[in-house]
């Protein structure tokens, strides 16, 4: 099988990259683009060029995402014993660090 195209490198692909993809003949991907079926397509200047992402995505193709899972978001600082919490722009405590938002109401 052919090795499936990465989204952040080759944002488009032509429809016989489309129709290697799926196995399927060059002349069955033009037919559903003129149908308006399920593959999503761009017209530019006569030529059509299909976004890689949402093709593989609607046609349940897999690619291998090597990214890394973002970090979990720090906790809040737990404002100091004896804090009076004086705030600064946007609702900051200068002694402490916690924002309005954390702030018991």
């Amino acid at each position: 099988m052919t090795e499936l195209p990465d989204p952040r490198t080759e944002p488009t692909i032509s429809a016989d990259r489309a129709a290697e993809l799926l196995g399927v003949s060059r002349s069955s991907i033009y037919d559903d683009i003129k149908r308006g079926g399920t593959i999503p397509v761009i017209r530019v200047n006569g030529r059509i060029r299909i976004p890689t992402a949402a093709f593989l995505r609607d046609m349940r193709l897999e690619i291998e995402d090597d990214k890394p899972t973002p970090p979990a978001p720090l906790p809040a600082p737990a404002p100091a014993p004896d804090c009076t919490h004086r705030w600064a722009i946007f609702y900051l405590c200068v002694t402490c660090g916690q924002t309005m938002r954390d702030w018991p109401t």
